[in-house]
């Protein structure tokens, strides 16, 4: 599910509204995948660009440092 962050273009290409969504997200440690479920996180529909705030940044690097271990 996603809501629409409100009258908020996409920084990258100007033309997407940006939405919140909720996904998994895939990130590496070295050559290690790294899956992190349940990141909110504003994405433009239009070329994709990824915008995440500093919660989901802490949670990314949480998992991140956890799997480095």
């Amino acid at each position: 599910m996603s809501k629409t962050t409100k009258g908020v273009l996409c920084p990258t290409c100007g033309a997407g509204q940006m939405e919140r969504v909720t996904q998994t997200v895939e990130t590496k440690v070295g050559r290690r995948k790294v899956i992190v479920p349940d990141v909110a996180f504003d994405l433009c529909p239009r070329c994709g660009e990824r915008l995440y705030d500093l919660m989901a940044l802490r949670q990314i690097r949480a998992a991140r440092d956890a799997a480095a271990a």
